[in-house]
């Protein structure tokens, strides 16, 4: 059994709405598998931050970066399930205050 992967809205709706170019896209979809085969979640270069807005469910969550563009992949992990939640794709880069 894999590592259960859930997202707040679609993640080609979450893509779209960023206007990326498709190679972006897909370097965007990489940081997803990668997060879906990581054998350690949180991996060694994501931040937990708070999110820069308000979502019922969520204050706090992890943040990594896509290689090589300023677009960043914020999730939640529940270790306890094995569970992933993509929160956002967003342009908007973690807080440096957290």
């Amino acid at each position: 059994m894999g590592r259960a992967l859930f997202a707040i809205g679609q993640l080609k709706a979450l893509l779209d709405t960023l206007s990326l170019p498709g190679a972006a896209k897909a370097q965007v979809a990489r940081v997803v598998a990668d997060l879906l085969a990581a054998d350690i979640l949180p991996g060694p270069a994501d931040l937990m931050t708070a999110l820069p807005w308000e979502l019922p469910d969520f204050r706090l969550a992890y943040v990594r970066r896509v290689p090589g563009q300023t677009v960043w992949v914020w999730y939640f992990y529940r270790e306890r399930e094995d569970a992933l939640t993509i929160v956002a794709i967003t342009k908007v880069p973690p807080s440096s205050r957290t």
